[in-house]
């Protein structure tokens, strides 16, 4: 038995339509999605100048480290953000239908040290480190802690020639995204960035989104 089905009335224009309203709705994915990523590296950046991401507080500075800084003539005391390289090298890139937050492997710090790697290290902190201390090295320890007594921090530098330092845990990214990732709040923020990015297609958002 065969059925004939015809079609009547402006298909052409209502296929136009959905089509249109596919489209559209991608484009409205991927906008909100990218302007979220923004949103979570402006967390971040301000979590870090503010020395508490995600409202977690840095540990501060080992004195020693304060005292370096003062013999380089470095008056800050902030930590992670004194020569704004990690700061600034923290990105926003679409990575095919996904938006990644963080830093890229390929960057580098000025003195070409992995940036990555040094976000990591401060990230969750390190075991106890052993560097031999080279006559350069002793010479500016020297410098530095003949004019102001601050050894609290560093271990073993007398006569075995070498220092144990142990870089303390501050974390940056994993505080910001457990408060601003939630599934529910996630899911509320991206819903009302896409109302607006689709002018209204999808209803208007029950509240406005974040910046």
């Amino acid at each position: 038995m065969a059925v004939r089905v015809s079609q009547t009335g402006e298909w052409q224009k209502a296929l136009s339509a959905v089509n249109a309203t596919s489209a559209n709705l991608k484009k409205g994915i991927a906008k909100s999605l990218l302007q979220d990523g923004h949103y979570m590296r402006k967390r971040i950046v301000t979590g870090m100048r503010k020395q508490a991401p995600g409202g977690k507080k840095y540990k501060p500075l080992a004195s020693t480290t304060i005292a370096v800084r003062r013999f380089r003539r470095f008056r800050g005391s902030k930590a992670l953000i004194r020569g704004g390289d990690m700061r600034n090298s923290v990105q926003v890139k679409r990575i095919g239908e996904a938006v990644f937050v963080g830093i890229l492997r390929s960057k580098r710090s000025r003195d070409g040290r992995s940036l990555a790697n040094i976000a990591r290290l401060n990230e969750f902190g390190s075991k106890p480190i052993v560097i031999k201390i080279t006559a350069k090295m002793r010479r500016f320890l020297f410098a530095v802690f003949s004019k102001r007594k601050a050894t609290r921090g560093v271990s073993g530098a007398g006569g075995r020639g070498v220092i144990v330092i142990k870089v303390p845990a501050r974390p940056t990214f994993t505080p910001v995204f457990r408060k601003h990732t939630k599934p529910a709040v996630i899911r509320r923020r991206l819903l009302a960035r896409l109302a607006i990015n689709m002018k209204g297609s999808l209803g208007k958002p029950d509240y406005n989104p974040p910046k």
